[in-house]
């Protein structure tokens, strides 16, 4: 399959973000959990039916050790 799959939003503070979501009435897909590499995220879908990841990253999670190792 070509194409892109879904989109990721990094956020500083998934609670605050959820909070304000359902608020303004969006469906969250999906309810916040935890990946192995220590962050956080939550699914959503655009009006359009796109999958949208709203993710929190942990100040040690292994993508920010990776940019940290390149600088």
């Amino acid at each position: 399959m070509n194409g892109v799959l879904h989109i990721c939003l990094t956020i500083g503070d998934l609670d605050v973000e959820l909070a304000r979501l359902e608020k303004a009435g969006d469906k969250i897909v999906s309810p916040a959990k935890g990946g192995l590499e220590g962050n956080r995220c939550v699914w959503i879908h655009d009006p359009d039916g796109n999958r949208i990841e709203l993710m929190e990253m942990a100040a040690d999670c292994l993508q920010y050790c990776a940019i940290r190792a390149l600088t």
